[in-house]
């Protein structure tokens, strides 16, 4: 679906410290879709992929959709360029729910440089990453309206530390990895030396697990398809397309 915007995100070239990030999608103080600081274009691919591997997990998952929804992670993501457009990206999603009770997730994220290095900004930021996180709960618990979202988001970003081999194939992979805050970034390194070998965009995802999954690092090409994303809500992996070690 289209989405109006009123807001522009920051221009690539703001430096680190400034760089201002937007969200899209449900919180519990608004009735419907919201959204701060994110191109159009982002946030309309954003949303069809969304909208449709959403749509796949309650056809999969059926009268248990609720609840392996709201014990789902926070998952974080870094896509390289030309997954969603020509930039890079970051962010989080969570699950999340408007104030009506139709469920669906809140993203935060932000742009990056085409050519930013997507495990080691996963890997070097966990200040940033672990501020988003705080403030996505905070509007969940707290039920803070949108306008009082962005204020934290702006008020609080870190600066962040400038991204600086593995071998993989072009289909999904799936490697578990060590708890968010082990800040060593060799995994980081060698995961941007393999992806560097191929032409395509891919997106990696990063949670630190739930009750249905420990700590998990994904590889997709592109995004995943919505039958893959359902294990993402899961943990079900085999049973939804991913390729295991």
């Amino acid at each position: 679906m289209d989405v109006g915007l009123s807001h522009t995100a920051e221009a690539l070239s703001v430096p680190a410290a400034k760089r201002i990030s937007g969200f899209y999608g449900k919180l519990p103080a608004h009735g419907d879709f919201i959204d701060r600081g994110l191109p159009v274009g982002f946030i309309n691919g954003w949303d069809q992929w969304l909208q449709q591997s959403v749509s796949a997990s309650r056809e999969q998952y059926g009268e248990s959709w609720l609840d392996i929804y709201l014990t789902s992670p926070i998952w974080r993501f870094a896509l390289t360029a030309g997954v969603i457009d020509n930039r890079a990206w970051a962010g989080i999603l969570v699950p999340s729910v408007d104030r009506v009770g139709r469920y669906f997730p809140i993203t935060i994220a932000m742009p990056l440089a085409a050519d930013e290095r997507p495990a080691t900004f996963l890997a070097e930021n966990e200040d940033l990453f672990s501020h988003w996180e705080q403030v996505a709960l905070q509007a969940l618990q707290e039920s803070l309206v949108a306008d009082e979202v962005d204020e934290r988001l702006v008020r609080a970003v870190e600066a962040l530390k400038p991204a600086n081999g593995v071998a993989f194939n072009r289909n999904s992979l799936i490697r578990g990895v060590a708890q968010p805050d082990d800040r060593g970034n060799g995994w980081a390194r060698m995961v941007d030396a393999g992806l560097s070998l191929h032409d395509d965009s891919f997106s990696l995802w990063r949670c630190a697990g739930s009750a249905n999954m420990p700590p998990m690092m994904l590889f997709k090409k592109g995004l995943p398809e919505p039958r893959s994303f359902t294990a993402m809500l899961s943990g079900q992996w085999q049973a939804c397309d991913w390729d295991a070690p």
